[in-house]
């Protein structure tokens, strides 16, 4: 008897030592190498930031940072970013690395599992990419359902891609922000059309500009407010500019001052619609963010924005695919024709006219999509989502 006793106490034990070890093996930090720019001023850096600020708060994750691009800024002590300057060094024996960063880069690190993080908005891709992701790569992570597509269509293996959509902040992007002083006085009681981004044609700046000059006249109580961004060309940007300076035609506003983040949703609650009618686009962040402001959006009816905004959350532009002449983009050779998309510019006229004469109608579509974006469209969610496909590839 006592050694049916000695017996089942040894065994309790040895079932207690390998559950401890299960457990503990389940708990087992995974060290992450993070790649890419995160105080700069531009989209892939402020992705960088929302991402890590989530990431460093799972207690099964060890972040290391590899910095990519100068500082252009230092956050204050008061920032949700701030922390982010005691991010570690890089591991030397990382389980992944994360590289969300331009140019891309695919080379790999013995024992480490690479992921990288790679928007491209002309449809098909480099062929340089696409055979280093098929050496060095093992997973490719995208922000939206067109992307994926375009990466299947050049070649890249289903099974490597994963769709991991971007987010807003909806504690600093909701409609109760206070609407920016500046951005008030340049309007005044007129009804304002905003843009955000990069006065570029591939977002489309040009068609806007068009539409709205073709639509409105001079007397009529509407503006547009172009804010550009310093990290694009300024071909464009100039001839806006002198756009916004005549008296003859209707009211365009030009503005090219880089704004903090945390102002960035006082630009979207002083203005009524926000207008993306983007040729080529990843994701389209600043339509995510106007539309977290309660504020109604007009965009292209077609990419990468149908992710997100359904036909009941905002207004489309009718428009066709125009390819390229060459395989060719920015001097890599692609795989296919790139392409992009052509907005109708006559039907985003209608579009603007219909939202200018049903204010009202719009300014309530702006506010129930809104609720959607916040809820479902935010960095948590994000980093859930990269959570989920870290464990996945860990316990491969």
């Amino acid at each position: 008897m006592k050694i049916l006793k000695n017996f089942k106490l040894s065994f309790l034990i040895i079932l207690l030592y390998y559950s401890d070890m299960n457990r503990s093996k389940c708990k087992a930090t995974i060290k992450i190498n993070y790649e890419g720019s995160v105080f700069i001023h531009h989209s892939l850096a402020m992705v960088n930031r929302e991402l890590l600020s989530e990431l460093i708060k799972n207690p099964n994750f060890d972040i290391g940072y590899i910095p990519w691009e100068k500082h252009q800024f230092i956050p204050s002590k008061n920032s949700k970013f701030h922390n982010l300057l005691g991010l570690k060094s890089a591991h030397c024996d990382a389980d992944f690395c994360i590289r969300h960063r331009w140019p891309p880069n695919f080379e790999k690190t013995p024992g480490c599992k690479l992921i990288v993080i790679l928007p491209w908005e002309y449809g098909s891709i480099p062929v340089e990419w696409r055979e280093k992701i098929r050496e060095n790569v093992d997973e490719i992570w995208v922000y939206t359902e067109f992307l994926r597509d375009c990466y299947i269509n050049s070649g890249v293996e289903e099974n490597k891609i994963r769709v991991v959509p971007l987010g807003i902040d909806p504690l600093l992007f909701n409609p109760s922000q206070k609407p920016s002083e500046q951005v008030r006085k340049l309007v005044g009681s007129r009804f304002c059309f905003l843009f955000n981004g990069g006065a570029i044609l591939r977002k489309g700046t040009d068609i806007l500009v068009n539409a709205f000059l073709n639509e409105f006249k001079p007397d009529e109580p509407v503006c547009l407010l172009i804010k550009d961004s310093d990290m694009y060309g300024k071909r464009l940007a100039a001839r806006v500019k002198k756009l916004a300076s005549l008296k003859t035609v209707a009211s365009v506003i030009y503005l090219s001052d880089t704004l903090a983040h945390e102002d960035l949703p006082g630009l979207y609650t002083a203005c009524d619609c926000y207008v993306h009618p983007y040729r080529a686009e990843g994701f389209g962040l600043p339509v995510a963010e106007a539309l977290a402001c309660g504020k109604p959006v007009i965009v292209t009816g077609g990419g990468a924005c149908l992710d997100f905004v359904k036909p009941d959350m905002g207004y489309f532009i009718r428009c066709s695919i125009k390819r390229f002449s060459q395989k060719n983009v920015s001097g890599m050779e692609t795989v296919d024709n790139p392409f992009w998309l052509e907005p109708d510019i006559r039907h985003l006229q209608t579009v603007m006219r219909h939202v200018y004469e049903n204010a009202d109608q719009a300014r309530a579509k702006g506010i129930r999509a809104g609720e959607i974006i916040r809820n479902n469209w935010n960095w948590r969610n994000t980093a859930n989502n990269v959570s989920l496909h870290i464990n996945r590839l860990q316990s491969l």
